[in-house]
């Protein structure tokens, strides 16, 4: 096939997908179509991919509502796509517990675990961080879902600390470095839980340690910042040389440390 013909038949098989369709209806307000080509393919048993999910998820309540209604009116009975879109319309109506709750079911969906996982991970640990401890159901059923894998027990560590159940977020975060070797990012989650706890020596002995592993740069480099700041918060004698020190080496290896450059440049004021 020439290169003609091959373009010609790549144009016309995106033509041809109905995803692409329903991109363009999206951002053409064609709402109706995009619910009716939804339950089309429910009926297939296909998913309309992530770049649909994100375009849907950016919809706003008046505009969800019209492509659910639509979409039932296409299929009479949806576990699949009918969830996601009940998820999208309690999240733009406020109701994060709604959300998780329609999504839970999925989890076990070869089509959709991976967005349910995603939307369920990020919603809860929004509850958490406002207090509200009925988002950790959500972070224990990712935890239960899949249950050798670290990053889910992270993320009920996390929702647990922000909630104040620092004993079980402790307990989490004992199996999390263990899971892990005792990563960097797993060694920053659990320095963060001792600091909210208000052992600041465990947390700085914690954040070095993770400073120290090679395996991941960029984790490494959020530990290093967290042991400088702990240092500066110390105040011990020779604690802000530490610090400059471990910035200095933060910022050399990744200028886009915002935070990190303010803290360096504030040390370097106070000694001038």
């Amino acid at each position: 096939m020439c290169a003609a013909g091959f373009v010609a038949t790549t144009a016309a098989a995106q033509d041809d997908d109905p995803r692409v369709r329903i991109l363009e209806s999206i951002q053409a307000g064609r709402l109706d179509a995009v619910g009716t080509a939804l339950g089309l393919l429910e009926d297939k048993a296909q998913s309309p991919g992530r770049d649909v999910l994100q375009a849907l998820g950016g919809l706003d309540r008046e505009a969800i509502s019209r492509v659910r209604a639509s979409f039932a009116r296409t299929v009479s009975n949806s576990t699949r796509l009918g969830p996601v879109l009940a998820a999208i319309f309690a999240s733009r109506s406020g109701d994060d517990a709604g959300c998780v709750e329609a999504l839970l079911p999925l989890l076990n969906d070869e089509l959709y675990a991976n967005h349910a996982a995603d939307v369920i991970g990020r919603t809860s640990v929004r509850m958490c961080r406002r207090g509200d401890v009925d988002g950790l159901e959500g972070l224990e059923a990712l935890r239960d879902r899949w249950s050798t894998a670290a990053w889910p027990l992270g993320n009920l560590g996390l929702g647990l600390r922000l909630v104040g159940r620092y004993e079980d977020a402790a307990r989490c975060y004992a199996d999390l470095l263990v899971r892990t070797l005792r990563a960097a990012w797993a060694l920053n989650d659990a320095g963060l839980l001792e600091l909210a706890r208000g052992d600041r020596e465990r947390a700085l002995t914690l954040f070095l340690e993770g400073a120290a592993d090679t395996r991941d740069p960029g984790a490494a480099g959020t530990c290093r910042g967290n042991a400088a700041l702990t240092l500066l918060a110390r105040g011990r004698p020779g604690d802000a040389v530490r610090a400059e020190a471990l910035l200095e080496n933060l910022v050399t290896h990744d200028p886009k440390r915002v935070r990190a450059r303010f803290w360096l440049q504030r040390l370097r004021w106070r000694k001038s």
